[in-house]
């Protein structure tokens, strides 16, 4: 669908700041023509409107597309019939600052393409890790984009294990038998086969931090190109689940390229945007061909977060947490008194950034003792600032002294928990929302494990942990996870949410139990 190209000007200056010029000036047209341009917008579902009068920005306009991603999409779609005039038309729009640079060097790339491909989307990301951790869960730009490269044997969907590279499995005494899928091949045309999935296995449950988890497996056996065999302590029905996290994503690196058996494959990679081509060898192909993402905090900060999108999906996110350091010298008063104190705080930042949450935690009795030593508090380089407010009005109101230290947050992935001098940590981790399974998807895949782990509670929750007990293990969960509360070693302040623009030629498309989007399954209509 082709859109005028002046609603990009006008969400541009909707999203501007301290614009001193009206918008019929900004967009260029007179007062009577933006009138009806207005009308015919809101009539074409583009935008709602309630008029206004004096400067422009006294009229109550809020946009129902996102005019960037409707516009990428049309000119990429048509860069290779433009002619030269018309794909400078194009180049000079008001492209977002964050996104300009990724964004017209799309457009000239495609323009000079000989190739023709058809489906393209753009989308934003927080920010581009130097590499991508295929084995830090905790960081998100990583998880989105094995989500769409990778698979993993199996995949737990609405509570129950589905098999995915797997053709079938039985359970032969203690030995778990698994049966490959013949159709599965990486991006580089190889045929996925025992052998690389067993490296992969072998290299997960033998790894410090899955120790525990996986105590079970005793051995693996490969029998044929198909078909492996894990040998264990006893049948243990979660090793499947297990077997379908994101860590145990089947993926082959050769010559420092990674290659995996998913949707999609790796094109483009830099500080600023990532490009994701289709695997041409995956057996399901999808529409969507091309994926640009693109780095753009403002887009995620300012705009994907807030209330009232109309065409998007809304999803949960991440869940906000302040972890208690297990070794800090804080005795339980002092920790609660300062957990009370700090809430309020943060709970009306929150409010006040419009941002879409369920706030979770409720304040345990009238814990108000003089801190009278500061508290130690660590928070990365992107909360720091809105952290640091709060501690000063802390200070200045109730008398409560916050040290308050900023970590990298590249440093802060690759630092063990174990070497931060804190008291309390904030921590955005995303995880599954129901227990069982929630709990224990914190001590596997969330850094805040290297702590809560600490605990003879937690500890005792993974060693023993049985999914065919759901009510047992549910009832467990529960009360470990109120006595941390209660003591004030493990909050969960919040959950956040986080909208998906729907562009308009896109009818449907999924998010994964992870709130990661699954850009394979866009529909296009």
């Amino acid at each position: 669908m082709k859109i005028d190209k002046r609603l990009l000007s006008l969400q541009s200056y909707l999203y501007s700041r301290n614009l001193d010029i009206e918008i019929h000036d900004y967009i260029g047209v007179s007062k009577r023509q933006l009138s009806r341009l207005l009308n015919t917008w809101q009539d074409n579902g583009y935008i709602e409107y309630s008029g206004g009068s004096g400067r422009g920005r006294k009229l109550e306009i809020t946009m129902k597309i996102d005019a960037e991603k409707e516009l990428f999409y049309y000119a990429i779609q048509n860069a290779k019939n433009m002619e030269l005039q018309e794909l400078q038309e194009y180049i000079n729009l008001p492209w977002h600052e964050e996104s300009r640079e990724s964004v017209i060097q799309a457009l000239i790339d495609e323009f000079y393409d000989k190739e023709h491909t058809q489906g393209f989307l753009l989308d934003y990301v927080f920010d581009i890790p130097e590499r991508l951790y295929k084995n830090m869960s905790h960081d998100t730009v990583s998880s989105q984009i094995f989500e769409n490269i990778a698979e993993t044997l199996y995949v737990y969907n609405k509570g129950e294990v589905e098999y995915q590279l797997v053709k079938y499995d039985e359970w032969v005494d203690n030995a778990l038998h698994i049966h490959l899928t013949k159709d599965a091949y990486f991006d580089d045309n190889v045929q996925m086969t025992s052998k690389e999935v067993v490296s992969v296995i072998n290299d997960v449950y033998k790894r410090r931090e899955f120790h525990l988890h996986f105590q079970m497996i005793r051995d693996i056996e490969i029998i044929n190109d198909f078909h492996f065999v894990i040998y264990c302590t006893h049948a243990v029905e979660h090793l499947k689940f297990l077997l379908s996290e994101p860590y145990a994503a089947i993926l082959r690196e050769e010559d420092g390229v990674v290659h995996g058996t998913g949707k999609y494959c790796v094109h483009k990679y830099d500080k600023n945007e990532i490009v994701l081509n289709v695997n041409p060898y995956n057996k399901r192909q999808p529409q969507i061909k091309k994926i640009f993402l693109v780095k753009n905090q403002s887009k995620i900060r300012d705009v994907y977060n807030v209330r009232n999108r109309l065409t998007s999906i809304r999803f949960a996110k991440s869940n906000g947490l302040l972890v208690c350091n297990p070794k800090t010298c804080l005795t339980k008063e002092e920790r609660l008194s300062f957990i009370n104190a700090f809430v309020p705080y943060m709970q009306k930042l929150l409010e006040q950034e419009n941002r879409e949450f369920d706030w979770l935690y409720q304040p345990f009795g009238d814990h108000q003792i003089k801190l009278t030593k500061p508290i130690k508090f660590l928070s990365n380089n992107f909360n720091y600032p809105a952290f640091q407010k709060i501690f000063d009005k802390m200070e200045k109101e109730l008398g409560v002294k916050v040290d308050h230290k900023m970590v990298d947050h590249e440093i802060y992935l690759k630092t063990p928990l174990e070497a931060l001098d804190t008291d309390f940590l904030f921590m955005m981790e995303t995880y599954m929302q129901e227990n069982p399974i929630k709990f224990y998807d914190l001590m596997l895949n969330c850094k805040c494990k290297e702590w809560l782990l600490q605990y003879s509670d937690c500890e005792s929750f993974i060693r023993y942990f049985d999914l065919n007990e759901k009510e047992k293990m549910n009832m467990i969960a529960d009360n470990v996870l109120s006595k941390l509360e209660e003591e004030g070693l493990f909050i969960e302040l919040y959950l956040k949410y986080r909208y998906f623009y729907f562009p308009s030629y896109i009818h449907y498309i999924e998010v994964n139990q992870y709130g990661f989007i699954k850009y394979h399954s866009a529909i296009i209509e």
